[in-house]
């Protein structure tokens, strides 16, 4: 069982996001859209949604009504160093700092999982007047870093580079959000 009662999810193909409330159709989940409406989805369509944002507001007498206080998980808090004024800001791509497990996903679906997350950031970079960004994808095989690469062409407003070898290694890459 990947989700629970309870988990905030984001839609991987869609900038939606959700509370789940059922999890009892097989590969399918019932979940609370932040519009307020429900949709049935597959499981492969959504991940926990484990963005630095600031987590949105569902009406509450809404959410009582189908999962009790006690089934909600609490929020993960985070300690955050403050942003230097000049410093870029870090996204860590390695798919182990951003899903709690990995077990039972193809690359396939690792991929998919870091590129929304990177999305995710590019989104709140934007949202945040945060100009510039650095996410470390590693070395390996390249395959995240083209996949990157490709994403930030769509993005159209960017301009991308080697990060700093001294610090980073030759495994990230600095973003100048325009």
């Amino acid at each position: 069982m990947k989700f629970a009662k309870g988990d905030r999810v984001v839609f991987i193909n869609d900038t939606q996001k959700g509370i789940v409330l059922d999890y009892d159709f097989g590969d399918e989940v019932r979940v609370l859209c932040d519009d307020g409406f429900e949709s049935v989805v597959a499981e492969k369509e959504l991940i926990k949604d484990y963005s630095e944002d600031v987590p949105y507001v569902i009406d509450k007498d809404t959410i009582e009504t189908v999962v009790s206080e006690k089934e909600l998980k609490p929020v993960r808090r985070i300690k955050v160093k403050k942003q230097q004024k000049n410093s870029p800001l870090e996204v860590d791509l390695h798919i182990e700092a951003i899903i709690e497990t990995k077990l039972g996903l193809s690359n396939g679906d690792m991929l998919n999982y870091q590129l929304n997350y990177a999305k995710q950031k590019i989104r709140h970079a934007n949202e945040n007047n945060i100009r510039r960004l650095v996410f470390i994808h590693g070395v390996g095989e390249g395959t995240l870093r083209q996949e990157l690469y490709k994403l930030l062409d769509l993005e159209g407003n960017l301009e991308y580079f080697d990060a700093s070898f001294q610090r980073y290694g030759s495994g990230a890459t600095e973003v100048i959000v325009h």
